[in-house]
């Protein structure tokens, strides 16, 4: 089961992309998806990232970033981590 604000870890041509979910479209079902560290949206991480440290995967985009959840867990093989407040990575 999901919820809001829990952290996915998926693959996208051979690239491993960490993310939070930011909300959900039950009626289109889709799962909002937004890069780890973004508090508002892509556009505003992006702009005030540096470019180092970005992965390329998201694009510049303010609102919501809907993915369908069969793309996301079928083709995108996404799977649920866990991110302690240090920030170290434990997959599930």
């Amino acid at each position: 089961m999901l919820h809001k604000d829990d952290y996915l870890e998926f693959t996208d041509e051979g690239k491993l992309y960490l993310c939070r979910i930011a909300g959900y479209s039950a009626t289109n079902q889709c799962i909002d998806v937004k890069p780890i560290y973004a508090v508002k949206d892509c556009f505003d991480w992006i702009n005030s990232t540096n470019e180092a440290m970005l992965t390329g995967y998201w694009k510049a985009s303010t609102g919501h970033n809907f993915v369908a959840t069969n793309i996301l867990f079928s083709k995108l093989q996404a799977h649920i981590i866990t991110v302690s407040p240090i920030g170290k990575v434990y997959k599930k």
